[in-house]
C-alpha cells in the first residue's frame, strides 16, 4: 500500500519549511483516505523522537518545534562489550 499522500499545499509547504531535519507525510485509512499527519526525522544521529504523529497539521507542527527525546539507541549503537 502506497502511504504517501500526493503533494498539497500544506504537505508542500510544511516540507519546505522542516527541510534538512523532518520529512512530513500523510498516512493513508483503508478506505484509502488521508488519515494522520506525519513526520520522520532524517537526522540519523539526532537524540528526538525518530517518528512524529498527529491529527492535524498544526498539532505536528508544534511537535516538530520540540519534539520528545528518542526513547532507545540505535541498533548500531548496541554492540556488545569488548
Amino acid at each position: 500500500m502506497d502511504t504517501t499522500a500526493r503533494p498539497g499545499p500544506d504537505l508542500d509547504e510544511l516540507n519546505q519549511a522542516v527541510a534538512g531535519r523532518w520529512r512530513v507525510w500523510r498516512s493513508v485509512d483503508e478506505h484509502g483516505r488521508h488519515a494522520a499527519w506525519c513526520a520522520t526525522n532524517i537526522d540519523p544521529n539526532s537524540d528526538r523522537a525518530p517518528t512524529l504523529h498527529a491529527r492535524t497539521v498544526m498539532e505536528l507542527t508544534r511537535q516538530m518545534e520540540d519534539p520528545p527525546r528518542r526513547i532507545r539507541t540505535a541498533l548500531s549503537d548496541l554492540q556488545a562489550p569488548r
